[in-house]
């Protein structure tokens, strides 16, 4: 045969070879690849392999290896292998030092370099893993997973994954879910080759390795319960629109009440304050339409560890270059504009609207039916009345009530009760109450 038909051959035969991978990608040539890289991978890094092996020897005076049960495709457990990068300090009772104080320079490095990583070539090389998935997590978790977040084990789990490329620790635990499902949703040779080579450009880089503060990844505790702080109207509406939105986020959705006698309200429990744990594994919402009030009870759950959620209703339209802090509340049809920033603890009741640009303060209540036109800044703990208006560019100051229907048309000062059209200063609000 002359050379042009072998080069034709050559040619066909490579387009059928890589037409076929792609087509069948998933069932048969993710696997092939898998065996073909690590075992090469293998060979190319073992004396890097060794070189470490002993170095980790030295380093933590003894076994440099970390071995440890993880589940596979199918849930089916096996030993996950990498080097060691925390030591077997203790106290002086005998229990493990945190992760933090456990974790050598040698290891830091490591983790910097993901070379920890590499003795998963093994498991890669004899189908315990694959080179890309979503990244094996611990057997305790298992009964913790909802059943969308099980589906991560429909494939094996991997060296490298979606989640791993979109932020690796430093994004949370529902985040981390969703790219593992989009992926097992999509698996294909065009998407693993992409995480590829992002996660070189990843590990090059040595960025998002840990979340903030933490050496490690924060524990996984399953999902979330949500508790409603004061059992009221406000109560009722945050009760609804977290059943209408997020039954699918929160395991228990349930009312804190410390001055009700009652077991029950609005058809769901009532916890007393006091009896609840940050091991219940929680997160509050406030429904009290008092600014002050509503300060006080998110100082008082944040110093006790929790934190607050943020809720959005479906039907409102949030824009994506908005800023909602944590705690803040968006009702049924509300509207938040380009560029707005709404601080800590603030309600927004149905129908709100919320103009470009505007800066809202912590634990403000913004009533049914108000808009807030473009460029305002409302103080901190700022009570607007229903159905009122507040012109654009004006400013309100924190600890003022505006009364119910009123329209705004030039700057409040701090710890004013206004009322009318257009708005004008009654009196100071001395006793920091709307109501009462």
């Amino acid at each position: 045969m002359e050379w042009w038909g072998i080069l034709i051959v050559s040619v066909l035969g490579a387009a059928l070879f890589i037409t076929l991978s792609i087509a069948l990608y998933k069932h048969f040539f993710k696997r092939f690849y898998d065996i073909i890289l690590s075992g090469l991978a293998i060979i190319v890094f073992l004396p890097l392999l060794f070189f470490l092996m002993t170095l980790g020897l030295l380093a933590l005076k003894g076994n440099p290896f970390f071995t440890q049960a993880r589940p596979g495709k199918n849930e089916k457990i096996f030993k996950l292998i990498k080097f060691r990068t925390m030591s077997n300090k203790k106290d002086s009772d005998g229990n493990l030092l945190s992760d933090k104080e456990r974790l050598t320079g040698y290891g830091k490095f490591l983790r910097k370099t993901s070379l920890d990583e590499l003795p998963q070539l093994f498991n890669i090389f004899i189908g315990n893993m694959s080179i890309i998935g979503p990244r094996p997590l611990l057997v305790k978790y298992l009964p913790l997973y909802d059943d969308t977040q099980r589906l991560r084990h429909k494939v094996r789990p991997g060296l490298t994954g979606l989640a791993q490329v979109s932020g690796r620790n430093a994004i949370g635990w529902e985040e981390k879910f969703n790219k593992d499902l989009e992926y097992v949703q999509k698996v294909s040779f065009s998407k693993d080759a992409k995480i590829f080579f992002k996660t070189v450009g990843k590990v090059f880089k040595r960025s998002e390795i840990n979340q903030k503060g933490e050496a490690t990844m924060t524990e996984f505790k399953g999902k979330k319960n949500l508790a409603i702080y004061c059992a009221g109207g406000l109560g009722k509406e945050i009760y609804d629109l977290a059943v209408r939105n997020y039954a699918d986020k929160y395991s228990e959705i349930f009312f804190v009440d410390d001055n009700l006698q009652e077991d029950s309200f609005y058809g769901t429990k009532i916890e007393k304050f006091e009896d609840l744990t940050v091991n219940d594994n929680i997160e509050f919402s406030i429904a009290n339409g008092e600014p002050f009030i509503r300060q006080t009870l998110a100082e008082k759950i944040k110093s006790a560890g929790f934190s607050l959620a943020t809720l959005v209703d479906k039907t409102a339209v949030v824009s994506p270059s908005a800023t909602l802090s944590d705690g803040v509340t968006v009702n049924a049809d509300s509207f938040v504009s380009s560029n707005t920033i709404i601080a800590e603890n603030t309600y927004l009741q149905q129908l709100s609207t919320i103009g470009h640009d505007v800066l809202i303060g912590a634990n403000c209540v913004i009533s049914s039916l108000c808009q807030v036109s473009g460029q305002c800044a409302i103080g901190d703990a700022v009570y607007v009345g229903v159905g009122s208006c507040i012109r654009e560019g004006v400013s309100v100051g924190g600890g003022s009530i505006i009364g119910m229907g009123s329209f705004v048309h030039e700057n409040i000062d701090e710890l004013v009760v206004a009322y009318g059209n257009p708005a004008k200063k009654i009196r100071k609000n001395e006793s920091k109450r709307v109501f009462g």
